[in-house]
């Protein structure tokens, strides 16, 4: 069938011809459903106004140091496919803007509508709830060592022996800090630099980056 070939998102309206010449070819002769063409013609017709109205046809892709890289608009940087988040809408299958500029449009749009945002999460909380518990569950099945340990940094601080500071000791960033264990022992569990949450990320993608490397040597 002329549709099962690969399409150029470059030419959208090669996707209106398609969707013609399948209509035509089933009134004439015996094949698959009229229901089912009609719904491929349908998705081909979307996809076509959808390039066409994006502008991801003149998108164009560059290899560098033997990776292919996408240019993001807002930061003008050429990027890895894993700096972009994911978009079905899009031809290329990723979003247009990378992870750092898409999250400071997002903190923008919740600084100006903090009631709006608030109430999405409650409403989306309310309707993943029982997903959110089971994985929740999960996760504290999976990892009782890191469980027990944030449990003895809540317990200490609620009595006093441990104090939560305001400042990142990493990045002296001033907001909500964090308990960071280099190790989950028993007898280190109190053992802890008080990061703020971006640093705290940071450090745990780096462990993840030395033990996936550790396994592949």
């Amino acid at each position: 069938m002329q549709g099962s070939r690969s399409l150029d998102p470059a030419d959208p309206m090669r996707y209106l011809g398609i969707a013609t010449s399948m209509i035509t070819k089933t009134t004439k002769k015996r094949g698959p459903s009229l229901s089912g063409i009609l719904h491929r013609c349908s998705s081909l017709i979307r996809r076509a106004s959808v390039v066409a109205r994006s502008g991801m046809s003149r998108r164009k892709s560059r290899t560098i140091e033997g990776g292919v890289h996408w240019k993001c608009p807002r930061c003008k940087r050429w990027k890895l496919a894993a700096q972009f988040g994911g978009c079905k809408r899009n031809w290329n299958g990723l979003r247009s803007s990378c992870h750092k500029c898409e999250a400071i449009v997002q903190a923008g749009r919740r600084v100006g509508n903090r009631e709006l945002v608030r109430r999405s999460c409650r409403e989306s909380y309310q309707r993943n709830k029982d997903k959110i518990k089971a994985d929740q569950k999960k996760y504290r099945r999976k990892n009782p060592e890191k469980i027990n340990a944030q449990n003895a940094i809540n317990s200490a601080i609620r009595s006093g022996e441990l104090a939560r500071p305001n400042l990142c000791e990493m990045c002296g960033r001033l907001g909500y800090i964090e308990a960071h264990h280099d190790s989950y022992d028993r007898d280190r569990r109190l053992v802890v630099t008080w990061l703020c949450r971006k640093c705290h990320k940071f450090l745990h993608a780096r462990r993840r980056e030395q033990t996936s490397a550790t396994e592949k040597g």
